[in-house]
């Protein structure tokens, strides 16, 4: 579901204009003009941010509201919004609790940016250490859709369902959360990569076999099905069944049974079957290498988990739970990415998507390297780099490459800053104080 933002203004036409251009991007709106109204409401709903203009006449002024906003049952990220603010007011506000200060007028593209990155923030500090490996990272939009999805369909444990996506983007931790969520919880997980085994070993490893079913089988065998009785089965890969046991999977599905190898009587089975595919399945059907009739059981309810090159705003805070985790197994002090690291670390569109993530992190904090350095080592980014923003030192630092990509991104949108800024996923602020401190080291060198 889509993150909840209140609006906390005494102007109804700015609530109006506020909430006209939240919902055109995509989330909900509460709105308020008073400031007892906010903390009641901070109270009962959760909200994750607060936009909060400083300045509205009568009783509880904003400053009040964002000290008190900070220990409610939402604790929200807090975005000031002002026709005018006094410096001393922005930092005082900064020191408080808030993330960011706007000024009246705002312009969407602004707007998105600082929220953006506002949830981001506020999810890096709810993570934290709480995050353990089954749980999903929802901070973008398309990744909170799966996880609502996610959780209605748990409410069904019968249900097959048919998870899409590229390799590494998460499709069996979505498997295990569907599984955790169910009344099936207590129940066995079990998985099998179809494209692990051949097709004789597979199928006896699904089914399981009889005595004397074959010349090794000394005793009977439970197959995975059985294994999984009363819990979940997880069919990675399943575009790589084999043609002939696509039939025999189409049965289970049908009848719920299942019969050993080398057997004659079917085995009632209770498992919810969840299935994953890193390949169009449909594609798969037209051009007959999987059975159409097999792809309508098994995408009863079809869920896609995005690529982590749609989903930025996740990278930093994996990237700290995987630190997190990372420091604790190898009894290291915690290292975070510096902001250049950070810059780079977001610019990098991670093919390999969060399993290639999650390894750079493990290389970055073993072998004590610069996380950078442990992108480079998949023989990726130098040439993502190079292609974005022709490096023409043979080392370039991460400041330098970065002044590199802010010059030629500033030539491309002919200066202006706020499209740069958008092209760059920063803030417009942001991007000005980097132009700014640019600038001036320029100065000093050629002095």
């Amino acid at each position: 579901m889509e993150p909840l933002v209140l609006v906390v203004d005494d102007d109804p036409c700015v609530q109006h204009l506020l909430a006209q251009m939240l919902q055109t991007l995509g989330y909900r709106v509460v709105l308020t003009g008073q400031g007892e109204e906010a903390l009641r409401i901070l109270g009962e709903q959760p909200i994750s941010l607060m936009l909060l203009d400083l300045n509205f006449p009568g009783g509880m002024d904003g400053m009040e509201v964002l000290k008190r906003a900070r220990r409610t049952k939402a604790n929200p990220a807090v975005v000031l919004i002002s026709g005018s603010v006094s410096i001393e007011d922005a930092v005082h506000a900064m020191k408080t609790g808030a993330y960011h200060c706007l000024t009246k007028p705002l312009s969407l593209k602004e707007l998105q940016h600082t929220v953006q990155e506002a949830l981001a923030h506020r999810a890096l500090d709810e993570l934290g250490d709480e995050l353990s490996d089954h749980e999903l990272v929802a901070i973008s939009p398309s990744m909170c859709e799966v996880v609502e999805l996610v959780k209605q369909v748990s409410a069904s444990p019968a249900t097959t369902v048919l998870l899409t996506g590229e390799t590494g983007t998460g499709k069996e931790v979505v498997a295990r959360e569907l599984h955790r969520g169910s009344s099936r919880s207590e129940g066995p997980f079990v998985t099998v990569n179809c494209a692990a085994l051949p097709a004789q070993l597979l199928e006896g490893e699904l089914f399981g076999h009889e005595r004397g079913a074959f010349t090794d089988a000394k005793s009977a065998r439970q197959g995975l099905f059985e294994q999984a009785h009363g819990g979940t089965l997880f069919l990675d890969e399943i575009g790589e069944l084999p043609f002939g046991l696509q039939a025999k999977m189409l049965r289970v599905l049908q009848e719920r049974v299942i019969r050993r190898v080398g057997g004659n009587r079917d085995i009632p089975i209770d498992v919810r079957i969840v299935a994953a595919s890193n390949v169009d399945l449909v594609a798969s059907v037209n051009e007959g290498e999987f059975r159409e009739d097999l792809y309508f059981r098994l995408s009863v309810i079809p869920i896609h988990v995005p690529p982590l090159r749609e989903r930025k705003e996740a990278i930093l805070p994996l990237v700290q739970h995987f630190c997190r985790r990372f420091a604790r197994q190898m009894s290291t002090s915690l290292r975070e990415p510096t902001h250049e690291e950070a810059t780079v670390l977001t610019l990098y569109d991670w093919p390999g998507n969060v399993r290639e993530l999650r390894n750079c992190v493990e290389r970055a904090i073993l072998l004590e390297q610069s996380f950078d350095r442990a992108i480079r080592y998949d023989g990726e980014l130098v040439d993502n780099l190079e292609e974005t923003i022709e490096l023409t030192l043979e080392n370039p630092s991460l400041a330098e490459a970065e002044r590199l990509l802010i010059q030629q991104v500033m030539s491309k949108v002919n200066g202006d800053e706020r499209e740069a800024a958008e092209m760059l996923g920063i803030h417009h602020s942001t991007l000005s104080r980097k132009i700014d401190s640019s600038t001036e080291l320029e100065k000093v060198l050629s002095s």
